[in-house]
């Protein structure tokens, strides 16, 4: 029996197996509910092939134990189950996450943390616990979504501390954060983007003309009512974005913002609202045909998806949905102006970098070059559409 206040070492014990060997370490750990008031722990190793492998783990978990040990405090018995389903629920609520946010956090409880974490208690989950899961998590998932869970992880663990569940927060940068290299990603020429849209049903036509030219989010396009449209000013106002079929606030603030509409745009909303059934300030500017949502996933597999296997265009998975319209824009506007700062303001990016966001700003005249230059490229003398619509406006 371990003495309150003294430090252990722990002990490894090996079972011989045709297999190969199989390790288990020893060690006591506080246990309140115990009458002693302690319990051992024993912990099978199945990742080491040597007692030497064994000892190392024994260490690093002993150096662990015995601060814990000696400094003793009350902690709840709150499993990662409750507490994911508790407190952690209440701080988003608190904190007002996006829906769209909210939805893949409960996604990657229920599909992966839940599932390994669920029914132990916080304070049990060790560095080690966490090795094991990422080390196994890095063969079930892409290397992108495991650095999310890593990070999702990371702002639970600090709301469990603040909530004084546990003393030290188990996840560990070094040890866990998985490599993440960002892939280039793929973008279509203006030729090509051309090609699409004339390809397109003429319902949707509209609809890509503004994705190409704008470089805007599908969920920011769909969002778009009449009364951002505003013709006088030639402003295009981004205030929303949609998604799930509900309105909410743009993906960053820097996504909330004010773009310049040329006329070759405006030709295009004039030309769709002279078709539009919903017209009104407060309608849709792109719905179906009883004016609610689009679905985006709908305009991806039925309209997007189609056109491009008509013009022969192979598209990779997650490569080629509407955000390909959005690097596209992106790349046009850089290769020809090389103004990264510009770039940013017309995407509405959060940042290129921090030394770009606090020292380099873009004159308002400045920024018109966006729009326009993307509507040259994009639409310019090409015939998209039948009707001429310059006299609406004029």
């Amino acid at each position: 029996m371990v003495i309150k206040n003294s430090f252990q070492r722990g002990r490894v014990e090996v079972r011989k197996r045709k297999k190969g060997d199989v390790f288990t370490i020893l060690y006591w750990v506080r246990d309140p509910e115990s009458e002693s008031g302690w319990r051992l722990k024993r912990e099978t190793l199945p990742d080491c092939k040597s007692r030497k492998d064994a000892n190392r783990v024994m260490s690093e978990r002993i150096y662990e134990i015995n601060a814990e040990n000696n400094n003793p405090r009350k902690t709840k018995k709150v499993t990662f189950a409750e507490f994911a389903g508790g407190l952690w629920q209440d701080y988003l609520r608190n904190t007002e996450v996006k829906p769209s946010t909210e939805y893949s956090y409960n996604s990657m409880l229920k599909n992966h943390l839940d599932p390994v974490f669920g029914k132990t208690t916080l304070a049990e989950i060790t560095p080690h616990d966490l090795t094991r899961f990422f080390k196994a998590l890095k063969d079930q998932a892409a290397p992108k979504y495991v650095l999310n869970i890593y990070g999702l992880l990371n702002t639970m663990f600090e709301v469990a501390a603040q909530h004084d569940l546990i003393e030290s927060i188990p996840l560990r940068r070094k040890l866990h954060r998985p490599k993440y290299q960002a892939k280039e990603k793929a973008v279509l020429s203006a030729d090509t983007i051309r090609q699409i849209i004339q390809n397109v049903q003429d319902e949707y036509k509209p609809l890509f003309v503004v994705a190409a030219s704008t470089g805007l989010r599908l969920g920011e396009i769909l969002a778009l009512c009449w009364r951002d449209v505003d013709f006088e000013s030639q402003t295009l106002y981004v205030r929303h974005n949609l998604w799930r079929g509900r309105l909410g606030s743009p993906k960053t603030n820097a996504s909330k913002r004010e773009l310049h509409l040329p006329r070759l745009l405006a030709d295009v909303f004039v030309y769709h609202r002279a078709k539009s059934a919903y017209t009104q300030p407060e309608d849709l500017v792109f719905s179906k045909l009883d004016g609610s949502p689009f679905d985006p996933d709908h305009l991806r597999r039925e309209v997007l998806y189609p056109t491009l296997n008509a013009l022969g265009i192979k598209y990779g998975n997650r490569e080629y949905g509407f955000h390909i319209f959005r690097h596209s824009a992106g790349s046009i506007l850089h290769n020809a102006t090389q103004d990264a700062k510009l770039v940013q303001n017309t995407l509405g990016h959060s940042r290129v970098s921090t030394t770009l966001d606090i020292y380099v700003h873009v004159d308002p005249k400045a920024a018109e070059q966006g729009t326009e230059l993307l509507a040259r490229e994009i639409i310019g003398d090409c015939n998209l559409f039948v009707t001429q619509t310059s006299e609406s406006i004029s």
